[in-house]
């Protein structure tokens, strides 16, 4: 509610990252920290986007932890191992970047829908510590980092800047909507299905770009048949057939080539 304390006053935040959840708690998105932010969406925070970590439980399918789902971006992890053989007992030059983590947790939801929207690298990467924890001087206050809790606020600090350049394209914030299909836009494909990547991995420069109006969009970004309204659940009857209408926009004077491809999965 920013400052104030009054929704909708203009000082609100636009990106709220989540590191936090139930490892035991998988496969859901009906629990309350899981449908709180669609009734934020829906009423006082229109315009705030709420990130959440999938959990580092995987590789098996439906093991996303809780909160996830509805409203919430929920995000995998990729890898991009650097030069760190700390937790990878192998050279250097025999890692590979752009791999889901196979700890990474993977979808669907109970509600039927994707999960991850995105992955981000989360494996592995060096972040500062505080110098006052054990360190003593600078030069060794630093640690190795992983995990979806590394990969989430990577994704938000992308999303913030989708915001910014939304901002100074349009001259107000988007809506969480908005926002996250412009980041989604962006996204780089890894190869894996959808359960597995989700809308593919971030490129914050290409979100950027569809932000501010000088790369295609797409829209819907997502579509999970059968969905009525969000936080609900997404089902199909026997025998009943669903139709989703994508809307493929060119905001440039010039011609723009765009690749299509189309997979058929099967069981």
């Amino acid at each position: 509610l920013g400052i104030d304390g009054l929704p909708q006053s203009g000082d609100e935040a636009q990106v709220v990252s989540n590191s936090w959840g139930s490892s035991s708690l998988i496969e859901d998105g009906w629990d309350v920290f899981s449908r709180f932010p669609a009734e934020l969406n829906r009423g006082d925070a229109p315009q705030t986007v709420f990130l959440a970590a999938t959990g580092n439980g995987g590789h098996g399918y439906a093991t996303v932890t809780s909160p996830g789902g509805g409203t919430i971006l929920d995000i995998g992890a990729s890898t991009f191992n650097g030069e760190s053989v700390y937790f990878e007992r192998v050279q250097p030059n025999q890692f590979l970047y752009g791999d889901v983590q196979p700890w990474s947790n993977r979808g669907p939801g109970t509600q039927g829908d994707i999960a991850p929207d995105l992955t981000a690298v989360g494996a592995w990467g060096l972040g500062p510590n505080p110098l006052n924890y054990y360190y003593g001087n600078a030069q060794t206050a630093y640690d190795l980092f992983g995990g979806t809790s590394m990969s989430t606020p990577l994704a938000a600090g992308g999303m913030a800047l989708v915001y910014q350049a939304y901002r100074r394209s349009h001259g107000n914030w988007p809506t969480w909507q908005q926002a996250r299909e412009l980041l989604l836009t962006g996204a780089h494909d890894l190869g894996y299905d959808a359960l597995t990547q989700g809308g593919c991995d971030l490129r914050v420069d290409r979100s950027v770009a569809a932000a501010l109006d000088t790369s295609a969009r797409v829209s819907p970004v997502q579509w999970t048949p059968g969905t009525a309204y969000t936080a609900y659940p997404s089902t199909l009857q026997p025998g009943q057939t669903a139709a989703q209408t994508f809307t493929l926009e060119n905001p440039l004077s010039t011609d723009l080539p765009v690749g299509l491809t189309a997979t058929h999965l099967q069981a």
